[in-house]
This record gives structure tokens, sequence and C-alpha cells, in this order.
């Protein structure tokens, strides 16, 4: 599979013939296109970056080597993704909902900058609209686009899916499988104006929804991933993230995850092979979630802390056997 591939590839970025994995990795991670990459690699290579949410970085780097229906789609991909977020804040807004979009990439971007976002690619616009805009919401939307339950394992997710371009995935607070990471109310007061009725998390609270992602859901960061941490996380803000995470609740975890991420991001500067996504130590994981469990616990939400303690055995259960399959 593509991550045990990775782990044999030479540190070497600029082999004679290279392979499709330092093909991505020198568009996303160097910004750059190798010399002698035939046509069958680069194909293949858009593969690999469409699974770690990088194929606009390979398109942009060889564009002048892809059809032009394919860059096409790609434009018109991120043309959907603008027109249904403007859609969609300004009608949450209107209904006195206002939503804070997260994992967008557009946060601390400057202007002007036109390079890939992951969020085009993703295929859903993710949005904190609290309890209190959770009626409110719902009911403003369902002449946008068709509502779709996310199962039991998301109790507090639904899904929005008008006829074109990305949904709308709504959240009451930022949290992952029913268990919150960062309430809605906390989320607004670092949060900032975004220009179309909806908000913006501030540099630091970006980082450690980026951060949180990983810890609470997939337990690994994928190469889009660490291009945003390496975007984001300058030294202030990686202190006053810090603060933020260990406020709630969860300090040592994204310490920890934090360390993993730049421990990849050293290897890839300096050309080294890493596995990908990166992966969580599964103990650690574990040890974490329990430890969370228990803030949450002593905060007053113990059906939650209790969900946690149950769910996180088997989150990481489920996510060891997925990283043994795809060895």
């Amino acid at each position: 599979m593509m991550e045990a591939a990775m782990e044999r590839q030479s540190a070497d970025w600029v082999d004679t013939v290279p392979s499709p994995w330092e093909v991505v990795l020198a568009a996303a991670w160097r910004r750059r296109a190798l010399a002698a990459v035939n046509q069958v690699t680069l194909n293949e290579a858009r593969v690999i970056a469409s699974r770690q949410m990088v194929e606009g970085w390979v398109l942009c780097a060889y564009s002048e080597r892809f059809p032009a229906p394919v860059l096409n789609t790609a434009r018109q991909r991120e043309e959907l993704l603008a027109n249904n977020l403007a859609e969609v804040a300004h009608r949450l807004a209107s209904a006195g909902a206002p939503a804070v979009v997260i994992k967008s990439g557009l946060e601390a971007r400057p202007q002007g900058d036109d390079s890939p976002i992951a969020a085009a690619e993703y295929g859903d616009i993710d949005l904190v609209v609290g309890r209190d805009g959770w009626g409110p919401s719902l009911a403003t939307l369902r002449n946008w686009g068709a509502v779709e339950d996310q199962g039991p394992l998301e109790p507090h997710k639904k899904m929005v899916r008008p006829a074109r371009g990305p949904a709308a995935h709504l959240h009451r607070d930022a949290e992952w499988f029913g268990i919150r990471a960062i309430r809605a109310d906390q989320l607004r007061a670092c949060s900032e104006p975004l220009g179309n009725g909806a908000l913006l998390p501030s540099r630091p609270a970006a980082l450690c929804l980026i951060v949180a992602h990983g810890i609470f859901q997939n337990l690994c960061f994928d190469l889009s991933e660490l291009l945003e941490v390496r975007r984001l996380a300058d030294p202030p803000t990686v202190d006053e993230a810090s603060r933020m995470a260990e406020g709630w609740g969860w300090g040592r975890a994204f310490a920890a995850a934090l360390r993993d991420v730049r421990s990849a991001s050293r290897a890839l500067d300096e050309g080294c092979p890493i596995r990908l996504p990166v992966p969580l130590p599964g103990l650690r994981c574990l040890r974490e979630g329990w430890r969370h469990s228990v803030y949450l616990g002593v905060a007053g939400e113990p059906a939650a802390a209790l969900r946690e303690a149950i769910l996180r055995p088997a989150l990481v259960v489920a996510k060891e056997r997925r990283r043994r399959l795809d060895r």
C-alpha cells in the first residue's frame, strides 16, 4: 500500500526517474516540479496526492502536463467551494446563527495567496453553529440542500447536501464522534469576522483545530495537515495554541501530537522517507483519551466523559487494524 511504499523510498529527492511519491512531495512540500517525470508516473502521483488532499499542488506544479478538463475541474471545485461557503454563511447569519468555519485553510492567509487549499478537496464545508444555532441553521438550510444524519457515532452533526458543490457539515461544537474538543462559545470567542457573515478562527485556534482533528478523529495526520501545521505553527502561535488546548482539557495530547508532526516535517525538510499519514501511537492515544474523559467528568459532563472512555479503545483498535491492512 501507499504508506509502506513511502517508507521504502530513497531519501534522495531528485532521482533519475522520480517515483510518484517523490513527485507528490516535491510539488506539495517544496513547491517545485521534478525533471524526467513521465506521464504514467504523473498520473499515479495525482492519485496519491488526491488521497493526501494535495492534488491541487501537483496540478499547479505540472499544469502544462495535464489536459484542460482536469485543470478546469479543479478550478470549478474551488469556485464551488467559494460560492457555497458564501451562500451558506449569508443564510446562517441572516437566520441569527453565524457559523465558525473550521479546517478551511483560510485562516491567517495573506491577501492574494492563491495557493491550493485542502478544503477544496474535502467535499464539504465544516461549520460550528453551536447548540443555540442548531435549530435556526437547519431551518434556514433545508431549502438549500438535503439534510442527512451522520449516524449514531456522530450524534451532533448534520450534512446539508446541495445540488452542486461542497455540502455544509454542521457541528454543534468542535467535536468528533460525539466527544467535544472545543465548545462553540469558546471557539466564537477566539474567532473573527470573515466578511461574509461567518467567523474564522484565529491563527492559534486554527492550529488547535488541525491538531484536534488528528487527536480526536483520525489518530494521524495526512500531508495536507502537515502543510497547514507548517504554515501556522510559528513560536507565538504555538505558545498561544498550547495555552488554549490546556484550558480545553487536552493540552498534553496537543503537545505530544505537535511533536510528532514537527518530527515528520523535519524529516521531509531533510529529504528523509516517512510514513504517511503520520500515525499517532495507539497506547498514547488511549492514555490521552482517558485523561480527557476525566477532564470532561470533572467539568460536569459525565455523559460525554463516559462516551469517550467507552469509544476511545474501539477507535484505537479500528485505526490500528486499518493501518495493518494498509501496509
